[in-house]
């Protein structure tokens, strides 16, 4: 399994931190005062406190390490080794190198974020260390956006991963699989189905896999909420949840038309029932407008959305929904109107691109836009 990215706050570190000193620190005062119970008593308090600290680190340094990754496993056998054996300095050498390693990830240019999970995950591999020259060979361009918005870093460093599928040896394509699973799980989801054309029965084993854990671990948000939700059938905040991951579930790309539409309805009754106690709940107005969207009722979408724009009159995400539901009309008047909104805020996003370019065509030299409630 690809390493993950460690994205704990520098603030838990600090505290992880803190407490193991302090554990040590405890350890040497017992060591050299005398506590008058014994020096056996004293000697074996140190190395409880010294013991303590090791284990802390061997927990988590920087949020909990998660074993199913090498790479946090390596980092808490080395840093429970080196704190048990070296008081103190053990500690002050162990974070000194994960904080230049993981600096030195975050300086780094080129080559993306997955290439670099990819080629962590290679790197544990001794004996598969030549392999990582052919991959560097693929190398990502980094850095900046064509105009229109494609995300060519993320394009750049995607693609060489779906050439290691379809071409690799066997453990190069497993961990390509393992590092696109990784990506945020709508785009995960679509780049691995769209990757089982033309791939060898190995190869679409582990992708099936990769795609049966995410769906996994969908499915298993929504049966746990549901059984809360069973035991607190007036719990606001629980139906909230379970709506949530009701719309997950449906946008993750994984289900049939029959069961997804089952999941939209059960998600659309939750957010309706959120709203009919509590109507300014903004964040159940987007949810609902967006599971509207995608079944295609766009005028309920619209109504949604200004509903959003009559609580939070600033709202980007209200807007940028009632662009999408403007284009899908052609809309052009409205659309002008939440265009032109968007654009003198810099709030436009990259997947209004289609509608931005029928907005510029549309536009004429002296033509004014109309106004349109809550736009």
């Amino acid at each position: 399994m690809a390493p993950r990215r460690r994205d704990s706050s520098f603030l838990t570190g600090l505290l992880t931190f803190l407490v193991i000193f302090l554990l040590e620190g405890a350890s040497v005062a017992a060591m050299f005062t005398d506590l008058r119970v014994g020096p056996l008593v004293d000697l074996l308090l140190a190395f409880a406190f010294h013991l303590g600290a090791a284990c802390v680190v061997s927990y988590g340094f920087w949020g909990p390490w998660d074993f199913r990754y090498a790479e946090d496993k390596n980092w808490a056998a080395v840093g429970f080794v080196l704190v048990l054996a070296i008081p103190v300095y053990g500690l002050l050498g162990y974070t000194g190198a994960y904080a230049a390693v993981h600096w030195r990830k975050r300086l780094e240019l080129g080559g993306g974020e997955v290439i670099e999970a990819f080629e962590q995950y290679i790197a544990y591999e001794p004996e598969l260390e030549a392999k990582m020259n052919q991959l560097s060979q693929l190398g990502a361009p980094g850095g900046k956006k064509e105009a229109g918005g494609l995300d060519l870093d993320r394009r750049a460093s995607v693609a060489p991963l779906i050439d290691v599928i379809r071409s690799g040896d066997p453990d190069m394509r497993r961990g390509a699989i393992f590092s696109l699973a990784r990506l945020e799980r709508t785009t995960a989801v679509r780049i691995l189905r769209e990757s089982l054309t033309d791939i060898d029965a190995e190869s679409q084993f582990y992708v099936a896999g990769q795609l049966g854990r995410i769906e996994k671990e969908l499915s298993d948000q929504i049966i746990r909420t549901r059984r809360r939700l069973e035991l607190e059938p007036d719990n606001i905040e629980l139906k909230v949840r379970l709506a949530r991951h009701c719309k997950d579930y449906c946008d993750s790309g994984l289900l049939e038309p029959s069961v997804q539409r089952y999941f939209v309805q059960q998600a659309l009754d939750l957010s309706e029932t959120v709203l009919s106690s509590d109507p300014h709940r903004v964040d159940v107005l987007i949810d609902l407008a967006e599971l509207r969207r995608g079944r295609g009722d766009l005028v309920e979408a619209i109504e949604a959305y200004r509903q959003v724009l009559e609580i939070e009159i600033q709202s980007t995400a209200a807007r940028v929904g009632l662009a999408h539901c403007y284009f899908a009309l052609r809309d052009m008047g409205n659309l002008r109107v939440v265009l032109d909104n968007l654009a003198a805020t810099g709030d436009t996003p990259e997947d209004l691109d289609e509608a931005m370019e029928f907005w510029i065509d549309g536009r004429t030299p002296d033509s004014e836009p109309e106004v349109e409630h809550h736009a």
